[in-house]
């Protein structure tokens, strides 16, 4: 059975695992690409979509890698085309759009009545949520696909040109930046004072967020184009030379790793004392976060890029099969598959009773 090598002790830690998850709902003052600040993927607080009703269906006619993010009662997603639009999360009447000047594959970070998103134009922008006029922009190198994370009033996202940067969510101002040494399209995730990134150099990062300063490094082969997750005591990632790796939170020593035989993009998801990853092989991965064996494996028909999301007891993610997958998050069967017009890159957000994710068909899906 495959399992985490060099286990050291994770299933001893791990006994004590506390997870206190945000949620995707209303209640949330902030909206983020995999759920939460610290990208767990986990939204507790949402039903279980079958997949079985259309809610609404959004041409968008370009093709949509970007992740939708909801804030109170929107849904906020981007475009190849350059747009950043916004949909009645309910109906799926447009709200407004904007036409930036690169492709939108950012997903956004919402909140305080604004929506920051990073563009291939090499700026950051930060809409108005209710109009989407417009409030500022901030060059951030040659592209940004990292989405960006908003903690209180500091917007922190990483560029093509290597760097991390913290800037001012009032008006962009740059607080820090900091020269990773390579290009960053993970997303950074923040957990207990602790800021996490990947970069295309092959180093997870470890910063203080308030000043940037490094904390540790933990070094793999190949890429890390994966966004962490964070949960209690651990960071989880994944990397392009097909490794999946948990390390202390603390100090990035390695607790463990699963080592397959196909590059990892698509981000985990945490929930309970389980972890979910997937991979080019076309598989998705469930382990028990208890022993460190291997719980189960589901076989999708594509190449799987899109990050699991978790609600519900179900795990969803989007294939190159033109298929979202819903599974159940215990045993690892098929519950149901719903198809699009093209492949699924981007990465499911539930709210409420409803999935909500982009095709390469150019169309924005809202399923129940």
């Amino acid at each position: 059975m495959m399992r985490l090598i060099g286990l050291r002790a994770l299933a001893m830690a791990i006994a004590s695992l506390a997870l206190v998850l945000a949620s995707c709902g209303e209640t949330v003052e902030t909206a983020h690409f995999r759920a939460d600040a610290a990208r767990t993927g986990f939204y507790p607080d949402g039903d279980a979509p079958t997949l079985t009703e259309v809610s609404f269906t959004y041409d968008a006619e370009s093709p949509i890698y970007s992740s939708p993010v909801v804030h109170r009662g929107y849904v906020v997603f981007g475009t190849v085309s350059g747009k950043v639009i916004s949909l009645d999360a309910r109906s799926g009447e447009e709200r407004w759009s904007y036409q930036t000047r690169g492709p939108v594959n950012s997903s956004a970070a919402i909140g305080g009545g604004t929506v920051y998103v990073g563009c291939a134009d090499g700026y950051v922008y930060a809409l108005d949520e209710m109009t989407g006029q417009r409030r500022w922009r901030r060059r951030a190198g040659a592209g940004v696909s990292s989405a960006p994370l908003l903690v209180d009033e500091t917007v922190y996202v990483g560029g093509t040109d290597g760097r991390l940067h913290a800037l001012s969510a009032v008006d962009g101002a740059t607080i820090w930046e900091r020269d990773l040494g390579g290009a960053i399209s993970s997303s950074p995730a923040l957990a207990e004072g602790l800021l996490c990134v990947g970069t295309w150099e092959g180093e997870l990062v470890a910063l203080e967020p308030d000043s940037g300063k490094e904390v540790w490094t933990a070094g793999l082969d190949d890429a890390i184009a994966t966004t962490p997750a964070i949960a209690d005591s651990f960071v989880f990632f994944g990397s392009q030379d097909g490794n999946f790796v948990v390390v202390f939170r603390e100090t990035g020593i390695e607790m463990g790793r699963m080592p397959i035989d196909a590059p990892i993009s698509a981000s985990p998801a945490v929930w309970g004392r389980r972890v979910c990853f997937a991979s080019w092989d076309h598989a998705a991965y469930a382990l028990d976060l208890d022993t460190g064996d291997l719980a189960w494996t589901y076989q999708a028909g594509g190449a799987i890029y899109s990050s699991p999301t978790v609600s519900g007891g179900r795990v969803y993610f989007g294939s190159g099969d033109h298929h979202v997958h819903a599974i159940d998050a215990e045993t690892g069967e098929p519950v149901s598959a719903y198809e699009t017009g093209g492949r699924v890159n981007s990465s499911p957000c539930i709210w409420r009773n409803t999935l909500y994710v982009g095709s390469e068909d150019g169309v924005l899906y809202a399923i129940r």
